[in-house]
C-alpha cells in the first residue's frame, strides 16, 4: 500500500514509464484493484515507443501473468480473450515476444482445453520465431494444453521428447536445477496419466507410464511434491494395484506430506473393487475424521464428507457382497440423512448394481432369526421408492433378489405383491423372459441357479409352508410357462402339499411330469447326442404341446385313457402286458429282445 501511495503522489512523467508501471500494476493486482491496473495499462501501452524493449516486454508479460493466474483459479471465463488482446497489442507495438510471453499464452489458452486451436497457433508461431528458443517451460505448457484437450497420447509424446533431450548428458548429477525438467513437467505428465486412466481399458497402460515418470523423477533428483504424490496414488489405485497404493500412501504420510480428500476416496474405491470392504471402511472413517477435525477448528458443527455417487455405490456394493450388511445399511442411512434435500432419492443414489447387491445380501440373511436391525422393513421402503421413481432403477435380477428376500423372511404378502409387479412389467404376455415363444425355447435347459429360479423357488416354498396351495400352483404355472428351472426339493415339497390338499389329481401328475421333464433336459445337456423323449410314467404318450389349452387337453385325455383301461386280477399272467401298455413306443424298444 505504501508503494501504491508513493506512485500516486509522484511525477506523472515518471509514473507512466513501462518499468514503473509494470511494478505498480503488479501491486494493484496483488491488492485486488484490477480496474486501476487495467486503466494504467491502457495509458502506458500507447507510449511504448518512448520506453526500452525490455521494459515493454515486462509490461505486457505482467498483464499476461495476471490472466494466467486468474485462469488457473477458475475465476473468469474471459481471460483467454483478454490474453489474445494483450498479445495483439504487443505485436502491434512491434515489441518482440519472449519465451515467457509464449509460455504464459499457452498456459492461458490451454488450461481448460476449450481454446486448443488458439494454443496450437501460438505454439507454431513460437517455433517460427527466430528470436525465441523453445524451452522446457513452453513445451510443458504445450503438453498441459494437450492433456486438457484430452489428447493424452500426444501429450505423453511431448513428455518423452523433453526427457530425451537430456539423454546426451553423460552425468545427470551435473545438470543444474534450472536446466533439468521441472516438477511442473512431471506433474503435468502424471495428470495426463490420470486422464488416460478414466477409461477402464487404459488403466494398466496409465499406471505403467506413471511408474516410469516417478523413475524419471528419481533419475533427475526431483523430489515429488504433494501434487505429484496424490496424482500417482490416484492413477495406480484406479489400476487396482492396492498394495502399491497403500505403500505410497504410507510414504506420503511418513514424509509429512498432505493427502487430498479425493485421493483417499480413490483408495476407498480401489479397496472396494479388490474385495477389501473392511479396509475400505477404515480409510473412509479416517477421511470422515479428517473432515471433522477441520470443521471443529472453524466451528462447532461436525462436518460429513460427501462421497461421490460412484464411490458411495462401490462401497455399499462391496460391503453387501462381502457380508458387511450392517455397515452397508449404515452408509445408506447416513447418506439419506445428509442428502435429504437432494435432487435424487436414496434409491436413485444407490443405482441398480448397489441396490441389487444390497437386496441379495438381505436375501442371504433373511432366514436369520435374531437380527439387531430390521433389514426387511428398510428393504421394502427402499424398493417402493425405486418403483415410484421416474427412472428405471430395477433390473430383473434386482427385483428377483428382493422377492426372494421377502419370501425367505416370511413376508409372503409383500413378496407376492412385488412378484406381481415383476410379472407385469418384466415378462411380456405369452412370452418368456427373453421375448421368445415357447416353441423356439423347447431345447433351452432348465437352469435352477439363476435369480429368477431362486425367486420362484422361494415363493413356492413359502406358500407350501403356509399351506397356500393355490398360490403355490399359480407361481408354479408361471415358472413352467417361462421354462424356469426349479429345485427338485421344491417340486417334491409342492407335490407333497398337493397330495395332502384337496386339489385335482392331474395337478399332482403335472408337478411330477415337470420334475421328469427337467431331469431329462439336464441329462440331455450332459449327453446331447442321445435323444431323450419327453414322456411321463404317469400318463400315456408324449407331453409335447404348443399352448396351455393343448397341455390341459393332452393331460385330461391321458388320464381318461388310464381310467378306462382294463384291469386284470391275474397279476402274474397279465402284469407285464398291462404295465407295458402305458409305456411309450421309444421305451418299449428298450425291452425288445431283437435289439440284442
Amino acid at each position: 500500500e505504501r508503494g501504491v501511495d508513493l506512485f500516486e503522489n509522484s511525477n506523472k512523467s515518471v509514473c507512466e514509464t513501462s518499468s514503473v508501471a509494470s511494478a505498480v500494476m503488479f501491486l494493484y493486482f496483488y491488492l485486488g484493484d484490477v480496474k486501476k491496473a487495467t486503466d494504467l495499462y491502457d495509458k502506458v501501452k500507447l507510449r511504448t515507443d518512448e520506453n526500452s524493449t525490455l521494459d515493454n516486454q515486462i509490461l505486457f508479460n505482467t498483464m499476461l501473468l495476471h490472466c494466467a493466474k486468474k485462469k488457473k483459479s477458475h475465476t473468469s471465463s474471459n481471460d483467454a480473450e483478454n490474453a489474445i488482446s494483450i498479445f495483439n497489442d504487443m505485436r502491434r507495438a512491434k515489441v518482440p515476444a519472449t519465451e515467457r510471453t509464449y509460455s504464459l499464452m499457452l498456459t492461458v489458452l490451454g488450461t481448460h482445453g476449450t481454446r486448443f486451436s488458439d494454443a496450437e497457433k501460438v505454439y507454431k508461431l513460437a517455433n517460427r520465431d527466430p528470436n525465441v528458443r523453445v524451452n522446457d517451460f513452453m513445451r510443458t505448457a504445450w503438453m498441459d494444453a494437450n492433456v486438457k484437450a484430452h489428447r493424452v497420447e500426444e501429450a505423453l509424446e511431448i513428455y518423452d521428447s523433453i526427457i530425451d533431450s537430456y539423454s546426451n548428458v553423460e552425468n545427470v548429477d551435473k545438470i543444474v536445477s534450472s536446466a533439468s525438467p521441472s516438477i511442473v513437467t512431471f506433474g503435468s505428465a502424471l495428470f495426463g496419466c490420470l486422464t488416460m486412466s478414466v477409461e477402464r481399458e487404459n488403466v494398466d497402460v496409465a499406471a505403467d507410464k506413471a511408474y516410469k515418470i516417478f523413475a524419471d523423477m528419481a533419475k533427475f533428483n526431483v523430489v515429488p511434491n504433494d501434487w505429484c504424490g496424490n496424482l500417482f496414488v490416484k492413477v495406480i489405485s484406479r489400476a487396482g494395484r492396492v498394495e502399491d497404493t497403500l505403500s505410497e500412501l504410507k510414504s506420503i504420510i511418513k514424509c509429512g506430506g498432505s493427502i487430498q480428500d479425493d485421493t483417499l476416496e480413490s483408495v476407498v474405491r480401489a479397496l472396494c473393487r479388490a474385495g477389501y470392504p473392511e479396509r475400505a471402511l477404515r480409510v473412509y472413517k479416517w477421511l470422515r475424521s479428517r473432515q471433522s477435525d477441520i470443521s471443529s477448528v472453524a466451528s462447532n458443527n461436525v462436518a460429513y464428507y460427501h462421497l461421490t455417487r460412484e464411490s458411495f455405490q462401490d462401497l455399499v456394493q462391496s460391503c453387501a457382497d462381502n457380508g458387511f450388511l450392517a455397515d452397508a445399511w449404515n452408509l445408506v442411512d447416513r447418506r439419506k440423512t445428509y442428502h435429504s434435500n437432494g435432487k435424487m432419492t436414496i434409491a436413485e443414489e444407490l443405482g441398480p448394481l448397489a441396490m441389487g447387491s444390497l437386496f441379495k445380501a438381505v436375501a442371504r440373511n433373511a432366514e436369520v432369526v435374531e437380527q439387531e436391525v430390521d433389514f426387511m422393513s428398510k428393504t421394502k421402503s427402499m424398493a417402493k421408492l425405486a418403483i415410484e421413481s421416474e427412472t428405471s432403477l430395477f433390473g430383473a435380477d434386482v427385483l428377483c433378489a428382493l422377492v426372494e428376500a421377502l419370501a425367505r423372511s416370511g413376508d409372503l404378502t409383500s413378496a407376492m405383491e412385488f412378484w406381481e409387479y415383476y410379472e407385469k412389467d418384466f415378462i411380456p404376455q405369452n412370452e418368456g423372459r427373453d421375448g421368445l415363444s415357447r416353441k423356439k425355447k423347447q431345447n433351452k435347459p432348465y437352469r435352477k441357479d439363476t435369480p429368477r429360479s431362486k425367486m420362484y423357488g422361494a415363493l413356492i416354498d413359502e406358500c407350501c409352508r403356509l399351506n397356500d396351495v393355490s398360490s403355490a400352483l399359480s407361481v408354479f404355472d408361471k415358472a413352467k410357462d417361462g421354462e424356469v428351472g426349479l429345485n427338485t426339493v421344491t417340486l417334491a415339497f409342492l407335490e407333497s402339499c398337493c397330495r395332502r390338499s384337496k386339489v385335482d389329481e392331474w395337478r399332482v401328475f403335472d408337478v411330477c411330469a415337470q420334475m421328469r421333464i427337467q431331469s431329462e433336459q439336464r441329462k440331455s445337456m450332459k449327453n446331447p447326442q442321445v435323444h431323450w423323449p419327453l414322456y411321463s410314467h404317469h400318463v400315456t404318450g408324449d407331453l409335447e404341446y404348443e399352448s396351455s389349452s393343448d397341455k390341459e387337453s393332452a393331460i385330461e385325455s391321458a388320464l381318461e385313457k388310464r381310467s378306462v383301461a382294463p384291469k386284470s386280477g391275474n397279476k402274474r399272467k397279465n402284469g407285464n402286458r398291462e404295465r407295458n401298455k402305458y409305456k411309450s413306443h421309444e421305451e418299449m424298444l428298450f425291452f425288445d429282445d431283437k435289439m440284442y
